[in-house]
């Protein structure tokens, strides 16, 4: 039977029983044969085993700094697919921000490197992640250092939905350009979107501001890269953000 618009806690899938959703088709649960906690993902669209294998492995980044994944399915009863992976003990740098505000320069260029080595290991495995966001990097307090964990590779196009829903301010020229030819983004299309993800962590604020993707388009595409502002202490990174 088709699960294809409910809440599904209480469902098992492969050796995970969904335990409460945490946000859209994302459930805690638990792996019971490493008595670890999990969350699993699921995808509402009809995904073979074969095309689900394949993600995982280009997904697999393994690296300390990016999620790790622990298992996966198709259930075609359920007319779903499913991938259980690391429960990371923290909060999204996006809710982090809205917590904290900007993270302090002395805090910031350790933490942003260990995002950049996890984003360059992709790269050297020809990975491009393309939907990097604020909501894709987990922020873990380890004994007083903040340290990233890196999600999103290869499932953020799975889901449903509008694909810059939620990422419009971090898009790359080219990949709005590219959203009308389906033409492939490359390695560079990350690289902006660090340094947009570097501009709102240092300030509190991503560098434009729209209401609707056509605005956010015009402003990536032809406005000048604004000021990080005359905060002395990030005034040094302006050549490099």
């Amino acid at each position: 039977m088709p699960m294809t618009d409910r809440d599904l806690s209480g469902v098992k899938l492969g050796e995970f029983v969904l335990q409460e959703q945490v946000s859209d088709d994302v459930y805690h649960s638990v792996q019971r044969s490493f008595e670890r906690n999990v969350v699993v993902k699921v995808f509402r669209r009809r995904y073979g085993a074969a095309a689900m294998q394949r993600l995982i492995r280009r997904a697999q980044i393994g690296h300390l700094y990016a999620i790790q994944f622990y298992d996966f399915g198709v259930d075609k009863e359920k007319c779903i697919a499913w991938v259980a992976m690391e429960r990371v003990p923290g909060v999204s740098l996006k809710q982090w921000l809205q917590l904290h505000g900007p993270i302090a320069l002395e805090v910031f260029v350790p933490f942003f490197e260990c995002i950049a080595q996890v984003v360059q290991a992709a790269h050297n495995r020809g990975i491009v992640h393309g939907h990097l966001k604020p909501s894709n990097v987990m922020v873990v307090d380890s004994g007083g250092n903040l340290l990233p964990k890196l999600l999103g590779f290869g499932f953020d196009r799975l889901t449903s939905g509008d694909a810059r829903r939620g990422r419009a301010a971090y898009m790359a020229p080219e990949q709005w350009r590219n959203a009308q030819t389906a033409h492939p983004a490359g390695s560079a299309v990350d690289i902006y979107a660090l340094g947009a993800i570097a501009y709102e962590t240092l300030t509190g604020y991503p560098p434009f501001t729209a209401t609707t993707p056509n605005e956010y388009c015009q402003q990536h595409s032809n406005s000048p890269v604004p000021a990080l502002g005359e905060v002395s202490m990030v005034h040094a990174l302006k050549p490099v953000v």
